[in-house]
Formats: C-alpha cells, structure tokens, sequence
C-alpha cells in the first residue's frame, strides 16, 4: 500500500535538508572571507567540520528523498525499505526531523492493508471435536 503522508512528508525533509546543507556551505565559503570569522573557522580544523557536515548533509538528503519515492509504490516491501531508509537517514544526517517524521509514518502505514482490501486473516487450525470418553465396557457376566 502506498504511504502518501510518509511521500510527502519525507519529501518535504529531503528538500529541506538540501536547502539547509547549501545554505551552510554559502555560509562557511562567505565567512572564510571574513578576517575574523575565517580566522575562527580555520582554527582548529572547526571550517572543515563545518563544511563536510554540509557535504553529507547534502548526500543523505538525496538519500532521504529517494527513500520517499520508494514509500509511493504500491509493493509493500518497497514501502518499508523506503520507509526504513528515510528513518534511519533522518537520524544519521544532521537529525532531520520531519525526515524522521515521514519514515515513521511510512512504517506505519506499510503495515496497513490497502483501502478496499480485506484485512489478511490468518488460518485458525480447524477445531477437533472433543474426545468423548472412553466408557468401560461392562464385563460380560
């Protein structure tokens, strides 16, 4: 079944997250400009954490919004992946919370049959009648 809120939402963070990844990285190129605050970014290395943390930023949003594209199909399985990959880059990138909301709901709704559906019912193993007790045959006499 597909998870349109989990598609949209997630899609929605992957664009965000692109949006804030190159905003940090005009951001770290104009203040390296800057004598004082190039001075701080160069100090201990703090630039170069600035400017890879935008880098992945960047490729796990990509990610994140392949993951959402996975969770509009109409195969469950390719539902949950989606689901699982926009969850779990949601936490490892610069936490993305509305990436993270959208793989949750995703999962959610993977679980769900499709409208229209009936729910699948599992097998119950048919019932035996109960034993009827074994009467002592009387002895002849």
């Amino acid at each position: 079944m597909r998870s349109f809120a989990g598609f949209i939402v997630g899609l929605i963070g992957g664009i965000l997250g692109i949006i804030g990844g190159i905003v940090n990285l005009i951001y770290y190129f104009i203040a390296s400009q800057n004598p004082l605050l190039g001075s701080f970014l160069n100090m201990f290395g703090v630039g170069i954490i600035v400017m890879i943390m935008a880098i992945w930023g960047i490729i796990a949003s990509g990610i994140i919004i392949f993951g959402s594209l996975m969770m509009n199909k109409q195969d469950n399985a390719k539902v949950k992946k989606g689901a699982l990959i926009t969850l779990i880059l949601g936490i490892i990138a610069p936490i993305n919370i509305i990436a993270i909301i959208g793989g949750i709901i995703g999962l959610v709704q993977a679980g769900k049959p499709a409208a229209g559906q009936p729910a699948q019912q599992t097998a119950k193993p048919a019932q035996k009648p109960p034993a009827q007790a074994a009467k002592p045959a009387m002895a002849a006499r």
